[in-house]
């Protein structure tokens, strides 16, 4: 008669066997797949670091685009207004020569391209005049009363050098020499310049813009011409930069 109370322990041997072998196997398998999220890891890092980089680059490339852009619609301003100078002188000699004068000086190439570089030179300065000179002001101090001037008149713009003309007078105000940045921020001064009169700070204060020799005498030339205007009944007149050169208009 079999013994029913005989255990199979071979049997149970191999079962637990079995087990701690499967145990074995996903330990290993856990461990690969930690490897693998860490590998995975360090491949994103370095993915992440390559994409701020190349985001760095290409900020840097957007910023150099911008500045080259700037840079060429401030030179297309200023090849602009050398065009419009050059026209205008090329009209006035026109003009005196057919006229015949015996004492028209004609105006050589020289003398022409001499003019239209120097107003190149001019075309971003203002000049203001009045402005109380502090004592043993320095270029700073300069700096800064130019730039609170320019925002008592609600202007914001970038200035690039400011610096008083001549040398120091006990009883005489120096001017100061303001170079803008760019044309358009000089016209905006020049259209602004009114506003001066109703702060009183500035109240004595006006501003022009830096013209040259050549320039000067033209503008004299039309003021005249403007009061001989007024004097004959024209007084609805003014004197208007258009398009750079100034000129007669009326005042509507």
């Amino acid at each position: 008669m079999p013994n029913m109370n005989k255990v199979d322990t071979p049997v149970k041997k191999s079962v637990n066997s079995s087990l701690l072998h499967v145990e074995y196997n996903l330990s290993d398998v856990m461990k690969k797949l930690k490897s693998m999220n860490s590998s995975q890891d360090i491949q994103n890092k370095v993915l992440n670091e390559k994409l701020i980089n190349y985001e760095a680059k290409l900020s840097n490339l957007n910023s150099s685009l911008e500045g080259m852009i700037k840079s060429l619609n401030m030179l297309w301003e200023e090849n602009k207004a050398l065009k419009i100078d050059i026209n205008l002188l090329r009209e006035k000699i026109s003009l005196l020569e057919s006229t015949n004068s015996p004492i028209f000086n004609p105006i050589s190439s020289e003398e022409i391209i001499t003019e239209a570089q120097n107003r190149v030179l001019k075309q971003k300065n203002v000049i203001f005049y009045n402005i109380i000179e502090t004592p043993n002001e320095t270029l700073e101090s300069s700096c800064k009363i130019v730039s609170d001037l320019i925002k008592d008149i609600s202007l914001d713009l970038k200035v690039n050098s400011v610096k008083r003309l001549g040398k120091p007078h006990y009883n005489r105000i120096r001017p100061i020499l303001v170079e803008c940045d760019s044309i358009a921020n000089v016209s905006k001064l020049l259209k602004n310049k009114s506003k001066l009169r109703a702060i009183k700070k500035w109240k004595k204060v006006y501003v022009n813009a830096d013209l040259t020799y050549n320039q000067r005498i033209h503008v004299r030339n039309l003021k005249d011409e403007l009061n001989r205007k007024r004097l004959a009944g024209e007084a609805n007149l003014i004197i208007k930069f258009v398009k750079g050169v100034p000129t007669i208009c009326p005042k509507n």
